[in-house]
């Protein structure tokens, strides 16, 4: 009887052994010239673009906006004021699809829900890879402009402020790359400097103290300063008193066109954070701009570049 069942074990283990083998030997038999086996990926593309979209809204859900603006290396959307959270989603249905036909876009897919009833989340994929949604998706928080009271009179003292801040800031950033500034070519200390020309400033400090009332100390240091007035190759330079700027071919930065008109929310504390809509060809934009202001001694300083 053992010897019976000692047979039937060994013909048992020569079977599995020979289907493990056939299997091996079809597996060593798969073509690999092109690269090697890539399995079937299952996963439909509305899946793939939910999951994408669920994980943006934890993002901001769960406070890992910092932690993915240093991995893509770029500040990303920051929430209106008076919104803490974004709704969770369980599918596509929840959101409003646009026929991206409609827009001057190549996104995959785009959507979109309502917060708060005048708030318009609009999610856009532009490659549904099923991972993180950053890389390839974009997210922008709109208002319907004509939802907005036009010169608010509670924001007046603000709109006030950015009116003249934006102004100052369009010369500055010109300035401090020498853009913009009246030269006399026939005043050259150097190859390529020219002594400068202008109404505003004569000298270096001149120019650093109008910049100051527009920006910090510390922003315009950390920034441009360096670039503009140090190194061998500075855009400017003082000799024998006289200010020499070097000659560009640079045109004027292209600013947002900010409609000071219309402002959403302030949120007050030591960084006043001012929620408003920006203009194209002066017809006001649904998408949420912010601008960010900070109290200096002699009155409000953007904190960063509008």
């Amino acid at each position: 009887m053992k010897r019976i069942y000692t047979f039937i074990l060994l013909g048992f283990l020569v079977v599995s052994m020979s289907g493990c083998t056939q299997k091996e030997e079809a597996t060593n038999q798969r073509d690999t010239s092109n690269g090697p086996v890539v399995t079937e990926d299952s996963e439909t593309t509305e899946e793939k673009v939910l999951r994408m979209i669920q994980n943006c809204i934890g993002d901001y859900n769960e406070n890992r906006i910092p932690e993915m603006e240093e991995y893509m290396n770029s500040p990303l959307p920051e929430l209106p004021i008076g919104i803490t959270s974004l709704p969770e989603i369980s599918s596509l249905d929840d959101l409003t699809q646009i026929d991206d036909n409609t827009l001057i876009s190549n996104a995959t897919y785009v959507g979109y829900y309502m917060v708060q009833d005048i708030y318009r989340v609009v999610f856009k994929v532009y490659y549904p890879s099923g991972g993180y949604f950053w890389p390839n998706g974009e997210l922008l928080f709109e208002i319907d402009p004509d939802n907005i009271e036009v010169n608010n009179p509670s924001y007046a003292s603000y709109k006030e402020t950015l009116d003249i801040l934006l102004e100052r800031e369009k010369h500055v950033l010109d300035w401090l790359y020498g853009v913009g500034i009246d030269l006399n070519y026939e005043d050259s200390q150097e190859e390529n400097y020219y002594a400068v020309i202008s109404d505003h400033f004569t000298s270096i400090d001149e120019l650093k103290s109008y910049s100051e009332n527009v920006f910090t100390k510390e922003y315009l240091e950390q920034n441009y300063y360096k670039n503009a007035f140090e190194g061998n190759s500075p855009t400017y330079k003082e000799v024998d008193g006289k200010l020499y700027c070097k000659a560009s071919d640079l045109t004027s930065i292209t600013k947002n066109q900010y409609d000071t008109s219309r402002i959403i929310a302030v949120n007050e504390g030591n960084i006043i954070t001012i929620n408003l809509l920006s203009t194209i060809m002066n017809a006001p934009q649904p998408e949420i701009k912010i601008i960010k202001l900070i109290r200096g001694e002699n009155g409000y300083l953007l904190s960063e570049e509008a």
